[in-house]
């Protein structure tokens, strides 16, 4: 997974939550652009992040920063914790 780094005190547990977590993000994400019938194409162009890094972020394989996050909560016009709610 990019930005996730191995070392010898890596905890593969708290990596594998992380990943579902990032995974859960991600489909919030999916499900509020299907909900606004919205393709990538048009997200892409008005957040300004490709549709290539989308992609990634909507299935969950890529930990992006912050401020991405806080690109498509606005775009969505939705928080940040409305999509970071955790279902534990």
């Amino acid at each position: 997974m990019k930005y996730l780094q191995s070392s010898s005190d890596t905890n593969p547990e708290r990596e594998q939550e992380f990943e579902g977590y990032l995974c859960q993000v991600g489909r919030r994400l999916k499900d509020l652009r299907s909900l606004r019938k919205e393709n990538l194409k048009t997200v892409s162009l008005a957040t300004g992040i490709s549709i290539h890094e989308l992609k990634k972020i909507e299935s969950g394989k890529v930990n992006f920063q912050l401020e991405i996050l806080f690109q498509l909560c606005d775009h969505y016009n939705i928080s940040g914790e409305e999509i970071v709610k955790w279902d534990i």
